[in-house]
């Protein structure tokens, strides 16, 4: 089995076993057949050091900024009141406390606090190096910035933070080190770092590939999480997770100070191994019964022209059997899905 240097920890731990295929990037739909598009490896890994599944080979994040403004992605976002009011609860922040925020998904968290009468509150965006950035508040634009020097100059600017707020970016990371070396230099040495990332626990059992996505480097669960910040100088304060029906959210709130109360499961059984047979089957089964709808001379359609769907038929080899794409976005009307002559 080929072992190559894991993305997170730089161990040659890491386990390539899941290879999709070469494919376009999902947010990038053509508006002819004859645009250029280039195709790009989808294999994964699982780290037997540090637990954490990953893509083998980053893609550049210049490759994956997208070229239409109308494409957001869309996070769960309802159990943001809850952990905030479980927070300011307990205590773990108050109103005194010099608040960062980094990625618009933040925006959440932000105005929740808001509510409660909080004001002392920066944002990534809007500090020093970071205000001259185009598109500054994109969790993908901000990686390359987070470096020793723009976090001197935060510091040397703004001082350092008592807490901060991390939501949607680490999973996004071209460099694990670089996200926790730069919040470690800006954070106080008693402050707390809150890291929120989904959870792909749910998914890898499921053998749902939909997950894995060309923006998505890493794939956490509760326990590569803690073991990838703890690698980092960065230990368990509070863990929350969040349950909702396709993918779960993990909140962490991390500190300096080593408390052992990370939890940290000793001995993994590599999980995507079963996920790929899971995986392999499904697509099997779907293939067989959309083939046979097809072979019928029914018209296949697929709902929602958003990243899901599109890696759905580049995943499961649909390019030849879908025959639209249907969505409520007019902005989309008449492209096409790269790489076929599907038309949205």
């Amino acid at each position: 089995m080929q072992n190559i240097k894991c993305n997170a920890c730089n161990k040659d731990k890491l386990q390539t076993l899941i290879n999709i295929g070469k494919h376009p990037i999902s947010t990038h739909l053509i508006k002819t057949e004859n645009d250029q598009y280039k195709f790009y490896d989808h294999k994964y890994g699982y780290c037997i050091k540090c637990d954490l599944v990953q893509q083998t080979k980053l893609v550049s994040i210049n490759k994956l900024v997208p070229d239409t403004v109308w494409h957001l992605n869309k996070e769960e976002n309802t159990h943001h009141s809850d952990f905030i009011s479980k927070i300011v609860n307990k205590k773990i922040i108050n109103k005194e406390n010099k608040i960062l925020f980094t990625s618009h998904y933040d925006n959440f968290y932000f105005e929740e606090l808001k509510k409660k009468q909080f004001s002392s509150f920066f944002f990534l965006s809007k500090l020093s190096y970071f205000k001259n950035l185009k598109n500054a508040e994109r969790q993908d634009i901000i990686q390359k910035s987070l470096n020793p020097f723009n976090a001197k100059k935060v510091v040397d600017d703004y001082g350092n933070f008592d807490v901060i707020f991390c939501s949607s970016i680490l999973d996004h990371s071209s460099s694990i080190k670089n996200f926790f070396n730069f919040f470690n230099k800006i954070l106080k040495n008693n402050g707390i770092l809150i890291v929120e990332v989904p959870d792909n626990t749910k998914s890898i059992k499921q053998g749902n590939a939909i997950f894995f996505w060309e923006e998505h480097r890493f794939y956490f669960t509760i326990n590569s999480l803690l073991k990838i910040a703890k690698f980092n100088k960065f230990y368990k304060k509070k863990l929350i997770q969040y349950k909702y029906p396709q993918e779960d959210f993990i909140n962490a709130i991390f500190c300096k100070k080593n408390n052992n109360l990370d939890e940290i499961k000793k001995k993994q059984v590599n999980p995507l191994v079963k996920f790929n047979n899971k995986f392999l089957q499904f697509k099997k089964k779907s293939n067989k019964i959309i083939d046979y709808y097809k072979k019928n001379n029914y018209k296949i359609y697929l709902f929602g022209a958003g990243h899901n769907s599109i890696k759905f038929i580049f995943f499961y080899n649909l390019n030849k059997i879908i025959d639209n794409v249907i969505d409520d976005n007019k902005k989309k009307f008449n492209y096409l899905v790269p790489s076929t002559n599907i038309n949205i």
